[in-house]
């Protein structure tokens, strides 16, 4: 099996198209270097402006100017993004919130200045691999069994004491050997890249990123690479090898992807407040805002004179904050039903694209590494944590309050006092636990295992059918 092993390898490197090949693999990870250090560079920026405002709007000094005070949880670049871009550019990463009145509103904003690009996939690691790649893996295996009947070699080699299965695993290994090496030469190219742009710190976030892609990308590479083998010793020569396995690369990779948004579109889950990814409040919840407070203006619930409305103890104004409290509450609920359908139908497209092997290695991939939808929804919990801390400092401090009457909902009611030490707290995301990890990614996970099985099996079975002569032997 060595033989036949280093034998292959030396066809491998010696092949024009494995050098063009490997050229292109490196040219893509270089790409990838350089528009990352960028992006990193762009984000790094603007997250920097980001903390410079929201010290300004935290730095108050009175319980009245923390209530009337835009305030901001945003999220935090995870380092590598080159690697797993993950949607953070275009999903949601900022929460601004406002304690008053009506409700604390929300807006889910993209990283990018550009609403229309965020269309486009960034060039990361992933993306590299699963379109990339993977199509190496058809130009290198293509003709791995039927390229040796039409030599006519194969007849020699098994004539030799050597299994069908250890030849099965000589080529793959062969082939995997050449796809992961191209992979680390890219990689550390593009890590050079953005190390000499400063766009990157080694520590064990990123050296963990880094373990799991090359695990995961062992793992994709292999399917395609069994898959192609065994495609390869099923049809009767190269030529239509190739067709096929073009064919279906195009179906899994290309094909499958673009139609599962179709499918989610179609799946009877209407967000109720529109695709925009910056809009949160629904329509429903804007609606019924409206009809409430207009309701409460023709029941005459205004807000009267502080000297008016001391005279009855603020009976009228304690009514009008149980119903805004009501009313926010309310709010917050349709809001939420709308969040949620939005990501129902996230997870009907996810569920189709699962049927493609690279969206498969991708969910995975990105979900262990505390990427993409387990990074939004890990800071949707947080931000959201952190809104209800803040409100929780202010509503003490207002009932610590002798002077107030403990009407936070109204603007003109609040505490005019300080607010006192420590001041309100600084949000700061922390990385989504393994459990959270786990809870999205073993689906993805366990699928991608499963398809490179069955692509190990269906090789095996293949090989074990093929007559030396390239025809498939008769089952008798």
């Amino acid at each position: 099996m060595q033989i036949i092993l280093m034998q292959q390898l030396r066809e491998y490197f010696s092949s024009l198209r494995v050098q063009l090949g490997l050229l292109i693999v490196v040219a893509f990870f270089s790409i990838n270097g350089l528009t990352s250090a960028w992006r990193m560079e762009q984000v790094d920026d603007q997250q920097q402006r980001g903390r410079a405002q929201v010290e300004d709007r935290l730095d108050v000094e009175s319980l009245y100017e923390a209530s009337n005070t835009w305030l901001r949880a945003e999220g935090q670049a995870t380092g590598t993004e080159f690697i797993a871009e993950g949607g953070f550019k275009w999903m949601w990463g900022r929460l601004d919130f406002l304690l008053n009145w009506a409700h604390p509103s929300w807006f889910f904003v993209a990283r990018d200045v550009n609403f229309w690009m965020t269309r486009f996939d960034d060039i990361d690691w992933l993306l590299v691999v699963r379109i990339v790649l993977s199509f190496l893996c058809i130009v290198l295996a293509y003709d791995g069994i039927s390229g040796e009947v039409e030599r006519g070699t194969l007849r020699q080699i098994l004539a030799n004491p050597l299994s069908r299965a250890r030849l099965l695993t000589a080529k793959y290994l062969a082939g995997l050997l050449v796809v992961m090496v191209a992979t680390l030469v890219g990689a550390v190219v593009s890590l050079l890249v953005l190390s000499l742009h400063g766009a990157i710190q080694f520590n064990l976030v990123l050296f963990t990123g880094i373990g799991l892609f090359v695990l995961g990308t062992m793992l994709y590479v292999s399917l395609f690479l069994f898959l192609a083998l065994g495609v390869s010793a099923l049809v009767r020569n190269s030529v239509a090898s190739l067709v096929l396995l073009t064919l279906a690369w195009a179906v899994f990779v290309v094909v499958v992807p673009q139609t599962s948004y179709l499918i989610a579109m179609q799946a009877g889950i209407e967000p109720e407040g529109g695709d925009d990814p910056g809009r949160f409040w629904t329509d429903a919840a804007w609606e019924l805002r409206r009809e409430t407070v207009n309701a409460l203006m023709r029941q005459g619930m205004n807000v009267r004179d502080s000297s008016l409305a001391v005279a009855d103890g603020y009976a009228q104004e304690q009514r009008l904050s149980r119903q805004l409290v009501t009313l926010s509450k309310e709010v917050e609920r349709l809001n939420d039903d709308g969040l949620l359908r939005q990501l129902a139908r996230y997870r009907v497209s996810r569920a189709v694209n699962l049927l493609s092997p690279g969206y498969a290695y991708q969910y995975a991939t990105e979900a262990l590494m505390g990427a993409g939808i387990v990074k939004r929804q890990s800071f949707y919990r947080q931000a959201r944590a952190y809104r209800e801390e803040v409100a929780q400092i202010v509503r003490e401090r207002d009932a610590a309050d002798p002077n107030s009457p403990h009407l936070p909902q109204l603007m003109a009611f609040r505490s005019k006092a300080p607010l006192g030490e420590p001041g309100l707290p600084r949000f700061s995301e922390r990385p989504p636990t393994w459990g959270e990890r786990l809870e999205w990614g073993s689906v993805p996970l366990l699928v991608l295992v499963l398809e490179a099985v069955l692509a190990c099996l269906f090789a095996v079975w293949a090989v074990n059918r093929t007559d030396v002569t390239g025809y498939a032997m008769s089952e008798s």
